[in-house]
């Protein structure tokens, strides 16, 4: 008599194009789906702050100082912001308010209002622009969001 040990199968490893059948989608779909939602969840808390930082202008001291003394590096999703050696980089339109028209101190000249009215500035110029990309990820998240088969 031989002693034959059980073999257990393999599970084939799920193809990203592979569909559920209770959601209707591919893995690559469900990928897209929740990279659309992350990016519309960034999106909108970063118009609330903006919107925030506009009712409240007064509270625009600290992101002010930030900028001036360390640049857009304490911003890094927050491109918009640069800081005036950045200005040449970023070719984002000719309304975009230009850094070198106000005045910038540095580390140890201390803090200028200036500065205040540039990330107000800046900060009403994004809105439209943040407005524009929420609606195009809320219509690619719903276009994504409906059953595929």
């Amino acid at each position: 008599m031989t002693n034959k040990k059980k073999e257990k199968k393999k599970k084939k490893p799920v193809k990203a194009s592979q569909g559920n059948i209770l959601t209707g989608r591919t893995q690559e779909l469900e990928g897209s789906i929740k990279y659309y939602t992350e990016q519309l969840c960034k999106l909108r808390m970063e118009k609330e702050i903006i919107e925030w930082l506009i009712e409240n202008p007064e509270r625009a001291d600290l992101t002010a100082l930030d900028l001036q003394r360390y640049g857009a590096d304490r911003f890094p999703e927050t491109w918009w912001w640069c800081h005036p050696d950045l200005d040449e980089v970023w070719d984002v339109g000719e309304d975009m308010p230009k850094a070198e028209d106000y005045h910038w101190g540095n580390y140890w000249s201390g803090f200028n209002k200036d500065v205040e009215r540039y990330v107000i500035d800046r900060a009403k110029w994004r809105v439209p622009g943040l407005e524009f990309e929420i609606n195009q990820a809320e219509e690619r998240l719903k276009n994504l969001s409906g059953k595929m088969w």
